[in-house]
């Protein structure tokens, strides 16, 4: 039968899928108003009774199914105060009077009012998408730094373009003083300006420097520069027209932040070192001291005897300098996203967090860190190892390291054994460690006795490792390289690799069962390979995301727990898969986590991942085909290679070391109808704590609830 030709086909299936959608829509709002959104509006202590703590919740769909937990504030978040959201990024800040000036590459320039320093009000701003970097602002003009762009000239009034200059090399940064512009220009090194005028710039001279001059500061009617690759210089400035390089210290060095503290200058580099000098009688700058930085230093600000420093991936630290020379650490508050740009108006410190908006921080409430043990090492942390009293650690270049942790008050570095390079993962079986290292190498060592340990062999590989397991006496190790390596350790002395098994992805991790090995191969999934006795291994099954979710998913990290595989996702979150039958497993959960989760690990009752930006969630899989978000602990630069035991989570960290948390305490009863009351075991850790409220897909948390002293 031929269709009548006055119907138009494409059209009436687009208004069908209209109307499918539509319908969806409705049957989404109709479920939406039934079950009201849950919100928190107040929580109440309630006074204490036989050991137990009980709150008071009030709120907007709130029922008994919800699941509550109190978690230590590790990151003395209860400092923040308030937020500035920024569309963008958030790089730099800058408060004049009471005004305070915010940079954001993609929204240009935007002006709040502090007259209510912890709600600002939005006022003008410079609607300009280019890129600036860092604000500089004197009485008449705010100048907008651009490492591609050069340097924009706007005045404070009107928010009206002046002028453009254009060093060579761009503009990473610029101070004034007077008419005199002083302006960072990268590989240029340094141009000098003269500003007398309203409507142009006169260049008054260049100098040379060596690296990649990135910061400027006055000192003492000297200049400092900073400069990446190339230390730090002493310039003389008397004469603009002719500066004059005076002295380059550590030339080698990557210098990114340079600050004057009285008599003393401070210096970040890139090592994650703070290096201290001061200017000798004889002219020459001269090193003080030096003190180790838990992140790359994105700022320095002053305010009496505190400097505050802004740790990339870290937080803000700050440091009690009534000592310039020997600075002490008293004080941090983990921010969200990467700190930038410090400004302080009244008792309140402003932080450009880049995605996370700009953070308005009480000055008053700056704690140390509360943890229930804390140790650094001297090299980055990469990867740990728990066996009974002894903690096992893949620190980077510092080889293996030995913690005891017989005394958890007081954790020790009582043993190491250097490397010829980077230390990344390891493992533990027998009394013996098997370490990996870039260079492609193997490294199989005696354990016997904790405090001597002894190298027993190396092996050569084929290509550098990603992650470690052991089954029996055969180690399986996979790499970013697409391969899973099956290696005979029946002979410490002489391992060997067995087989080669290539794969569809990178692998980031893998997880033993048995006679098959689960793999988190990146874009390629959940891969399965079997490795039967006298048989080569083979890929048995797979399972991927869908699409379109495949450029968003990225499996990272895996963790088996009987018949259960949890698999890390990226920004997805953790999928839960059911491996009953590895040749087919199926999809038996998802949940959704904010941000980038990177890797798991599994305690008694909690999945928990690591996360770039948000420090650790904790989902509960009692039941794993319906998975609960429970809570959610800060902490800083968290990545792969962290372990639970008992009820304690050993966090690691770039430069953090091992710090140890005690994991959320879930409520043990909830009391009343109207207003709920949660109760909950006393905690035994000293400290504030968060509760974390959520009903399985939203989760609440209210800052400081009780403090347990």
């Amino acid at each position: 039968m031929n269709r009548p030709r006055y119907l138009n086909w494409p059209l009436c299936g687009l208004l069908l899928y209209l109307m499918v959608l539509l319908g969806f829509g409705l049957v989404y709002a109709r479920s939406q108003h039934r079950r009201p959104v849950m919100q928190l509006t107040g929580v109440t202590r309630l006074p204490q009774r036989n050991g137990m703590v009980e709150l008071s919740i009030r709120g907007f769909g709130l029922d008994k199914k919800l699941r509550a937990h109190l978690v230590l504030d590790a990151a003395n978040r209860r400092a923040i105060a308030g937020n500035l959201p920024i569309w963008g990024q958030a790089v730099d800040i800058e408060i004049v009077g009471d005004r305070a000036y915010v940079v954001s590459p993609e929204e240009g320039v935007k002006v709040f009012d502090l007259a209510l320093p912890t709600e600002p009000e939005q006022l003008s701003g410079i609607r300009k998408r280019a890129r600036y970097m860092r604000v500089n602002i004197d009485e008449e003009n705010i100048y907008l730094s651009s490492m591609s762009r050069g340097l924009a000239v706007y005045g404070r009034e009107g928010m009206d373009l002046r002028y453009k200059l254009d060093p060579v090399g761009g503009s990473f940064s610029s101070i004034h003083r007077g008419q005199r512009l002083y302006v960072a220009s990268g590989k240029s090194g340094l141009s000098i300006f003269d500003i007398s005028s309203k409507i142009d710039a006169r260049l008054l001279g260049r100098l040379p420097l060596p690296g990649i001059t990135s910061d400027l500061v006055f000192y003492k009617g000297y200049l400092l520069a900073s400069s990446k690759t190339g230390g730090l210089h002493l310039v003389d400035i008397r004469n603009a027209s002719h500066p004059r390089l005076l002295q380059t210290i550590s030339a080698q060095k990557s210098y990114v932040k340079v600050a004057v503290v009285g008599d003393f200058v401070y210096v970040a580099d890139q090592d994650l070192r703070l290096d201290i000098f001061r200017l000798s009688q004889a002219g020459t700058l001269v090193l003080q001291s030096s003190l180790s930085a838990f992140g790359s230093v994105r700022d320095f600000l002053q305010d009496g005897q505190r400097l505050y420093i802004a740790e990339s991936s870290y937080g803000i630290s700050v440091l009690d300098i009534s000592d310039p020379a020997m600075p002490q650490r008293i004080g941090y508050v983990g921010t969200p996203g990467e700190p930038g740009g410090l400004a302080l108006y009244g008792n309140y410190l402003y932080v450009a967090s880049s995605s996370q908006g700009v953070q308005i921080i009480d000055t008053r409430r700056f704690t140390p860190r509360r943890l229930s043990a804390a140790i650094d090492t001297p090299g980055g942390t990469n990867d740990i190892a728990l066996d009974g009293r002894w903690i096992y650690v893949a620190d980077g270049d510092a080889g293996l390291q030995v913690i005891d942790r017989g005394d958890m008050e007081n954790l020790k570095l009582v043993a190491h054994l250097p490397t010829r390079s980077r230390a990344t993962h390891l493992v533990t079986a027998r009394d013996m460690l098997y370490l990996a290292v870039k260079g492609r190498e193997l490294l199989v060592v005696d354990v016997r006795n904790p405090l001597l340990p002894r190298l027993v062999s190396r092996l050569a590989l084929p290509v550098d490792l990603s992650d470690l397991a052991i089954r029996d006496t055969t180690l399986f190790a996979s790499s970013f390289s697409k391969k899973l390596l099956r290696i005979d350790i029946s002979d410490a002395a002489h391992p060997r690799i067995l087989e080669s098994l290539d794969l569809p992805g990178k692998a980031w991790r893998i997880a033993l069962v048995g006679d098959d090995v689960f793999i988190a191969a990146e874009k390629a999934g959940l891969q399965i390979a079997r490795f039967l006795p006298g048989k080569p291994g083979r890929l048995i099954a797979n399972l991927t995301r869908p699409w379109p979710m495949t450029a968003f998913a990225a499996s990272l990290g895996i963790a088996v727990r009987d018949g259960y595989a949890y698999l890390v996702q990226g920004e997805e979150g953790l999928q839960i898969i059911d491996i009953g039958n590895p040749e087919k497993p199926r999809e038996v959960g998802l949940v959704k986590i904010p941000g980038q989760s990177l890797d798991i690990c599994l305690s008694k009752n909690f999945a928990v991942l690591s996360n770039r930006w948000n420090g650790y969630y904790f989902v509960d899989i009692r039941r794993p085909e319906h998975p609960f978000l429970a809570a959610n602990i800060y902490h800083p630069r968290t990545k792969s290679g962290f372990k639970t035991e008992g009820d304690r989570l050993y966090a690691t960290g770039r430069k953090n070391g091992v710090s140890v948390l005690p994991l959320p305490i879930p409520k043990t009863s909830i009391l009343g109808s109207a207003d709920l009351s949660l109760v909950f075991n006393e905690p035994l850790h000293p400290g504030w704590y968060d509760l974390s409220i959520s009903d399985g897909k939203k989760l609440e948390t209210v800052s400081a609830v009780m403090e347990v002293r």
